[in-house]
């Protein structure tokens, strides 16, 4: 055990306190990134989101000049399908994506689709043109995708995993609080093949 980069968080239901191993506290953090995905205990995904975006840059940057000197759209294509999609939506498999998030995502794959095509925001063009011209893969539907894979993936087990069990636990003893109930990570899926599915 790395005692530097242990840390833990608590929730609301737990009492504040602190975690010792051999005398040494352990950090009690807000949010924390574990395997490239940032985790915070209220579930917001919004800062993961930018870091996502941060990280589609970063590849499109590695691929921008041959991508926008490439002449066959097929391969330009392909080569940002392979180094920019998967840099903006990995982890989406756990993602509880709302309308407002799915469009951060879109706002961000369209200005690189841009970039690719020297087009800029002045030429007027809409971005269902931009987006055909562009021939890459929708990032809103690839997110998707990824998650409905996970999804698939989880409701086949049937050794009693814990990831089984965690998406199927329902908390009982917990009164939902007013307003609007938050987006849930099975509310997509739901909507796609019921909520037996």
């Amino acid at each position: 055990m790395n005692r530097a980069k242990t840390k833990w968080m608590r929730n609301q239901h737990a009492d504040a306190d602190s975690i010792k191993v051999d005398d040494d506290a352990l950090e009690e953090v807000s949010s924390y990134v574990c395997l490239g995905q940032e985790l915070t205990m209220n579930h917001d995904i919004s800062r993961e989101l930018a870091r996502r975006q941060k990280a589609a840059w970063i590849s499109f940057a590695s691929i921008r000049e041959p991508a926008i000197s490439m002449s066959d759209p097929k391969l330009r294509a392909h080569l940002f399908n392979l180094t920019a999609i998967p840099a903006l939506i990995y982890g989406s498999e756990t993602w509880s994506l709302t309308k407002k998030d799915a469009e951060k995502l879109a706002v961000t794959e369209r200005a690189m689709e841009r970039r690719m095509l020297k087009v800029s925001l002045r030429d007027r063009i809409p971005n269902k043109h931009i987006h055909e011209m562009s021939k890459v893969r929708d990032v809103i539907y690839a997110a998707t995708k990824s998650k409905l894979r996970w999804a698939r993936h989880v409701a086949q087990r049937t050794d009693d995993r814990w990831t089984s069990s965690v998406t199927e636990w329902f908390p009982r003893d917990i009164k939902c609080t007013r307003g609007r109930l938050a987006t849930r990570w099975e509310d997509l899926i739901a909507k796609e093949f019921g909520r037996q599915w």
